[in-house]
């Protein structure tokens, strides 16, 4: 990792704290109950089914470890995002059971 990608990580891992509100689309019921109770709204949950007829791609592994290998600093920000989502939700849950 070059140094200017190192600097944006830091500074991106050092906001995001900041951040009002986190979701995350894999966790979409707990990520619409923080934003209502964080936000005092009363967003419901609608679910919607994927229903499409394509079938994933078939992806080679060597194309599967270049695109880990291009985006380690995303990864490594999105599973920060996870831990402060699950630490959030978890607040959340210890206030209200």
């Amino acid at each position: 990792m070059n140094k200017d990608k190192g600097n944006r990580l830091d500074e991106a891992l050092s906001n995001l704290p900041n951040l009002a509100f986190i979701g995350l689309v894999e966790q979409y019921i707990d990520s619409v109950n923080l934003f209502n109770e964080q936000f005092g709204t009363r967003i419901g949950c609608r679910r919607v089914l994927n229903r499409g007829t394509q079938s994933r791609a078939n992806v080679s592994e060597a194309l599967r470890e270049f695109v880990a290998m291009h985006n380690r600093e995303d990864a490594v920000l999105y599973t920060a995002a996870e831990n402060l989502f699950a630490a959030r939700t978890r607040d959340l849950r210890d206030c209200y059971g």
